[in-house]
């Protein structure tokens, strides 16, 4: 499954809590799922558009292992959710890193932490708490080995003061040998920690507060920091989710003139937003486990 298809399959999920709910809640007495307006026909067992229609019978029929399920839909409703449960699990992937969400077929086994931080804070943090918490260890393991190592000389910014370590290869040699990009792909790389504050919230307890707050600092430290500039407190990176230029072509986010080097020395506005939240989420975990001043150094950070 494409990574968009990937998480197009959750916005759904953000009306769930925790438990079961009742989509008769929130229809005010209208019957949930079904329409007949502007070309769609959506009935208790059947869609029908301008390309036919589907019936429940045509559909598979999985027993996804989550348990989550809607109350009080229509059949096909239902059934179309035990689909989209079933997709979801069909992208969990077992390396000897460990278990993390994976981002469809096409991609393999490659970690994208952008792809499972927003599905996570789309609605996966609720259906799949302990999946997400795998995902982002990995992630987090797999960030620490490789440091700044990269594919190739293309993709080190000199202006950035980090130890870079060219491979010597291809990125696409290097993303299917490693799991993952080189870091200059991945300079919004930040998103992990709103999701995990999310995750946390909900689901975590006090050791899991320290394991968010250590990882948190550590990569701060390590990765982020290198990225600030001090002139107007704002961090340089690339437009979250938007991929910067590629060695032999160029990506459609950035004027075409660009290098793969001006495309990380941006100073995103959605890059900076998932600071400010990453800021916010330090900021918490230090007060979760008590440490005041540390807090309020993270509180009066955040103000870019």
């Amino acid at each position: 499954m494409r990574r968009r298809t990937f998480l197009n399959l959750i916005p759904a999920s953000l009306l769930l809590p925790r438990h079961t709910l009742g989509w008769s809640i929130l229809s005010k007495g209208k019957i949930p799922f079904e329409c007949d307006e502007l070309g769609l026909k959506l009935t208790g067992t059947t869609l029908t558009d301008s390309l036919g229609t589907i019936t429940l019978e045509q559909l598979p029929d999985p027993s996804p292992k989550s348990k989550i399920r809607l109350k009080d839909v229509t059949p096909l409703t239902e059934r179309l959710w035990r689909i989209a449960l079933a997709a979801i699990e069909n992208n969990i992937v077992q390396t000897t890193d460990g278990k993390y969400f994976g981002a469809g077929n096409n991609f393999g086994l490659l970690i994208f932490t952008r792809d499972i931080s927003f599905a996570g804070l789309l609605g996966l943090t609720s259906l799949y708490p302990q999946e997400i918490f795998d995902s982002l260890k990995v992630s987090r393991a797999v960030r620490y080995r490789l440091g700044f190592k990269v594919s190739g000389e293309v993709y080190i910014v000199p202006e950035i003061k980090v130890p870079w370590e060219s491979a010597g290869v291809e990125e696409r040699t290097f993303s299917r040998t490693q799991n993952i990009n080189s870091y200059t792909r991945a300079t919004d790389d930040v998103v992990w920690l709103w999701c995990a504050n999310e995750l946390v919230t909900k689901h975590g307890t006090l050791e899991d507060w320290k394991w968010l707050h250590d990882n948190g600092t550590r990569c701060f430290e390590e990765f982020y920091i290198p990225f600030f500039d001090p002139s107007d407190g704002l961090y340089r990176g690339q437009s979250s989710f938007v991929d910067v230029h590629w060695a032999d072509r160029k990506a459609t986010g950035y004027p075409g003139e660009f290098t793969v080097q001006d495309c990380v020395l941006l100073k995103a506005l959605s890059t900076n937003c998932l600071y400010v939240q990453g800021l916010e989420t330090m900021a918490n975990a230090s007060a979760r486990l008590g440490f005041k001043s540390e807090s309020n150094r993270w509180k009066s950070t955040r103000q870019l």
